[in-house]
């Protein structure tokens, strides 16, 4: 490195960048590109000015201008095809102008005061288009000023004196005036181009965040499908713990629906027969939506697998399974359950209910439905022995049919806000009874829909319809 650079550098004058000297030279390049060859433009111009100023000098001075505008042309040329630096190129331009008008000036005794100005002129040009240090500036301006003096001061020429108070003081104001300009301009294109670099950067880090946050969605994205998918997965193996419908025994028809509030829920239902034929019928709502609930609903299956056959009531069943879920259970969640026996003989039916909504009886004769009301408490948050469950007695006719079903359908509502509720609940199965019991489920269902006016469900749903056969 120069040791000039260094000693500017340190005093803060020049700006230390990795890429500023290579951006000062490019840019450099580009004005050169345009302010040499409009000098070489200009020049059949100064020299008609000449053949009018000084016509005794005029062939000396054509035969300089064609010169310069030659040595002009070959530093532009080679500039161009990258054999010299802008620098030089620069150089080139300043020295060849300024010493043109030097000896021009020198000449002129008539038009003295013209080319003194056009001097100056060619000064402030080249501190607005020779775009270097202002170091080079100042040893170009000394060399131009040196060539005025030589040629001002030859044989028959002026006397020192005369030239200062003729020009020569106005060209040294007028040279140290446009070094600050270049000065000036430099420190305003170092800072274009540090804001340049921060806007580059700041663009390459917003396109990485960019990136990355793509990358993250992405990731999610892949996240969530696979979530899906596997959720999917869960739903099939909960759908297929559901026992096939409709379900038919010599004695009974038994039609059920659930819908998930979710991909997977906490209602369930099943149906298993006893070593004596009896069925027992189970449908159980987990608090609580989602997989937390459909995990739940795995173990209330296997707890009435493996207790129904070992017990003899339906409140000993819920008992059971209380037991289960209790000694499982550590979180806050609970359940609410219905249990039926259905004897094989078609006689009393036993039903028992842990704090479920009641189940609906439709007596073929008397033509209307009601509730059955039962006493009992959740499952899970108490030990068997501190729990109290009833059972219920129901005598049930050849054509009855008995409605069992969670409350996720009963508070149900609609785009208006209104709650379904058991009265309308009522009408709708009641409404329906004449007909068979599958083609029932599926009218009860469409009327349940067409009621809530696409609203979807905010609870899991169930439904199970069970008929004596005639």
């Amino acid at each position: 490195m120069m040791p000039g650079k260094q000693i500017m550098r340190r005093l803060g004058l020049w700006p230390v960048h990795p890429g500023w000297e290579k951006e000062s030279a490019r840019q450099a390049r580009a004005w050169h590109s345009i302010f040499m060859p409009g000098v070489v433009g200009i020049y059949p111009v100064w020299s008609l000015i000449d053949f009018f100023l000084i016509p005794d000098h005029w062939y000396q001075i054509l035969v300089l201008r064609c010169l310069t505008v030659t040595l002009i042309l070959v530093g532009w040329l080679l500039m161009r095809m990258r054999r010299i630096s802008s620098q030089a190129g620069g150089h080139i331009l300043g020295w060849s102008l300024f010493g043109s008008l030097a000896w021009t000036a020198a000449l002129s005794h008539p038009a003295d005061n013209t080319y003194t100005m056009g001097l100056a002129a060619a000064f402030a040009g080249c501190a607005l288009f020779l775009f270097w240090h202002w170091m080079h500036s100042l040893l170009l301006y000394s060399s131009g000023l040196a060539l005025y003096l030589v040629f001002q001061l030859t044989p028959g020429g002026r006397t020192f004196d005369q030239i200062i108070l003729q020009g020569g003081l106005f060209l040294f104001t007028f040279s140290i005036f446009c070094i600050l300009i270049i000065q000036v301009r430099q420190t305003i294109a170092w800072q274009e181009y540090i804001t340049r670099r921060r806007l580059i950067h700041a663009r390459h880090r917003l396109m990485r965040e960019g990136n990355h946050k793509q990358w993250l969605l992405e990731s999610i994205q892949d996240r969530e499908q696979l979530l899906a998918e596997e959720l999917d997965i869960a739903r099939g193996i909960q759908q297929s713990m559901l026992p096939e419908m409709p379900y038919e025994t010599a004695r009974y028809r038994v039609s059920g629906w659930y819908q998930p509030a979710h991909t997977v829920g906490g209602d369930f239902f099943d149906i298993l027969e006893l070593d004596n034929g009896d069925l027992a019928v189970l449908l159980v709502d987990v608090s609580g939506h989602g997989i937390p609930a459909a995990l739940l609903t795995i173990l209330v299956k296997i707890a009435f697998q493996q207790s129904a056959p070992q017990c003899s009531t339906a409140a000993e069943i819920l008992l059971s399974i209380n037991q289960t879920a209790y000694q499982t259970i550590r979180t806050i969640e609970y359940l609410t359950a219905q249990c039926l026996i259905l004897p094989a003989d078609g006689g009393v039916i036993d039903l028992a209910s842990g704090a479920h909504r009641p189940a609906l009886l439709y007596k073929h004769q008397a033509g209307q439905a009601q509730e059955v009301i039962t006493q009992g408490m959740i499952l899970g948050q108490f030990p068997s022995n501190e729990l109290s469950i009833s059972s219920h007695k129901i005598q049930m006719e050849q054509s009855d049919r008995i409605c069992l079903l969670t409350d996720g359908i009963e508070e149900s509502r609609n785009r208006r806000n209104q709650s379904y509720g058991v009265a309308r609940l009522l009408n709708d199965i009641q409404d329906n009874w004449h007909v068979n019991l599958e083609n029932h489920k599926n009218r009860f269902l469409r009327a349940w829909s067409a009621w809530r006016q696409t609203k979807e469900p905010i609870d899991d749903c169930s439904l199970l319809l069970i008929e004596r056969k005639s």
